[in-house]
């Protein structure tokens, strides 16, 4: 028979602290190389896919922003050009349409004008330029990239002297080795004795363009590449 002093040691709670676990270390588990990945230095970018992934500066890889794309800087300057030894003329006026293409070898640029040398008979109205590509053939294609348009009712009356005059367009950026077209046309114009003109020189001057015409106010093209049309385009360059 158990003691009163036996039996209250009985009913007393006891407390038992749970033994320690053992520290558990991470296994080192080699990789096989085709799972292994080089982390680069600060500052260089990790692509895993095609998504670049960007660091906290620190504590990984930064990605850095692209440059801005360069933007036209400065006054306009002088460009392409056909200028000298006219010959000859175009008419302008209703469907008949006139080209001048042009080739962009020396620089990317902007373009902000066109200086023609022309003149007019009658009241040809409105002289629209604009700028278009071209096609493998060297034609005019597709909508126009940039335009201007000038009244050329106030040009020279031929056959009195020709004139150059400026037609200033929204500037357009042109890329390098890159050929476009230079189109014009006096809608309004109706006949001979309401156009506008022209020059050209019949001789081929200019060996990274030549002309071309439209009976049908652009939509088709023919090439008289023999008879370069007098122009200059202005733009500003680019940095």
């Amino acid at each position: 028979m158990l003691s009163r002093r036996e039996l209250d040691l009985i009913r007393l709670p006891i407390s038992v602290d749970p033994l320690p676990m053992p520290l558990l270390r991470p296994r080192r588990v080699p990789l096989r190389v085709s799972e292994r990945k080089t982390i680069p230095p600060q500052g260089e970018a990790v692509t895993y896919g095609i998504w670049p992934i960007q660091g906290i500066k620190g504590k990984g890889p930064v990605v850095p922003p692209p440059p801005p794309p360069p933007q036209p800087t400065g006054s306009p300057i002088l460009w392409e050009y056909c200028n000298t030894g006219d010959n000859g003329y175009y008419d302008l006026w209703g469907p008949n349409w006139i080209s001048m293409t042009f080739t962009v070898v020396s620089a990317a640029h902007s373009i902000t004008s066109v200086k023609m040398k022309g003149g007019r008979r009658g009241t040809p109205g409105t002289l629209t330029l604009s700028i278009r590509n071209t096609d493998v053939d060297g034609k005019p294609t597709g909508g126009d990239l940039t335009s201007g348009a000038v009244s050329a009712n106030g040009w020279n009356f031929v056959p009195n002297t020709y004139a150059w005059y400026e037609i200033s367009v929204t500037e357009y950026i042109l890329s390098l080795n890159t050929k476009y077209a230079i189109v014009v046309r006096c809608p309004a114009g109706t006949d001979n004795n309401n156009e506008a003109r022209w020059r050209f020189n019949g001789s081929n001057p200019y060996v990274d363009g030549g002309s071309v015409w439209s009976p049908d106010s652009g939509s088709t093209w023919n090439l008289a590449s023999a008879n370069d049309c007098m122009f200059e385009v202005w733009g500003r360059v680019l940095a």
